[in-house]
């Protein structure tokens, strides 16, 4: 069954309702959509209501327009 989040505290919402523990969370789209963004959004919501966060996002890094790397981030930190 696929359901679609619209934002990163909906997602939480849902996963603070407890209805479907459980579950595996895919997040897709093109590079530039704003997946890495996305995910430090939902973070970001966690740790505000209190729920703590592990993981790892890994966004580019850009220098006069022009990705030259990518970065590693724990969330948890």
């Amino acid at each position: 069954m696929q359901v679609l989040f619209d934002s990163p505290d909906s997602l939480l919402a849902s996963f603070l309702s407890g209805k479907k523990p459980g579950r595996l969370i895919l997040v897709t789209g093109p590079s530039g959509s704003g997946k890495t963004r996305w995910c430090q959004a939902l973070a970001e919501h966690a740790n505000a209501r209190g729920i703590r966060v592990g993981g790892l996002v890994s966004p580019a890094v850009f220098e006069a327009g022009h990705k030259v790397g990518i970065d590693l981030l724990d969330l948890g930190s």
